[in-house]
């Protein structure tokens, strides 16, 4: 029965994504938008300026996890997946590209939680991400309805607690 049900509910999602009133064009359209928006010069000078941040676990730089600041990043000159999207976040704001923070595992053979950058515009994703070769970031682009190697999780009571210190330190909130 359980089985049933699952192929019911995919059949409806299916259907529903088939005959959904956003058109291709607009998904076409919202693409070459994003794209324009994201493939410029001021952009690659921040994953540019990014990627200068060596990849260093947290419990290796600070024993425990630790989400640094953009400020402390920059003076460290190393950071983990959250320290690297959180300084690409600030980096793009100061050339007026606002990103936001994605929060998942990469895929669905990880169970280790995740931080890259993400950028929305219409009914597109970008998911920014920086791999193990530092001079190396993916881009990935994807229609917001469709499935995507990015999975998104709830937050666990450690990434809570993380973002409850963060916030107490900067007075700020760190996914915003």
């Amino acid at each position: 029965m359980g089985k049933n049900l699952n192929n019911l509910i995919l059949g409806i999602a299916f259907w529903f994504l088939l005959t959904s009133p956003i058109s291709e064009n607009k998904l076409l359209k919202d693409y070459q938008k994003l794209r324009k928006d994201l493939y410029t010069k001021e952009f690659f000078e921040c994953i540019s300026e990014a990627n200068k941040i060596k990849y260093v676990p947290d419990w290796k730089s600070h024993g425990r996890d630790y989400w640094q600041t953009p400020e402390e990043t920059d003076s460290l000159g190393t950071g983990d997946c959250e320290d690297w999207a959180k300084n690409l976040q600030y980096l793009a704001s100061q050339k007026g590209i606002k990103l936001g923070l994605w929060y998942g595992n990469k895929n669905v053979n990880s169970d280790s939680a995740h931080v890259c950058a993400k950028y929305s515009r219409g009914t597109q994703e970008a998911i920014i991400d920086r791999f193990a070769n530092p001079d190396t970031t993916k881009i990935l682009i994807r229609d917001s309805l469709g499935m995507g190697e990015y999975i998104r999780f709830d937050i666990m009571n450690e990434t809570r607690q993380s973002a409850r210190e963060y916030k107490k330190r900067t007075g700020k909130r760190f996914f915003n």
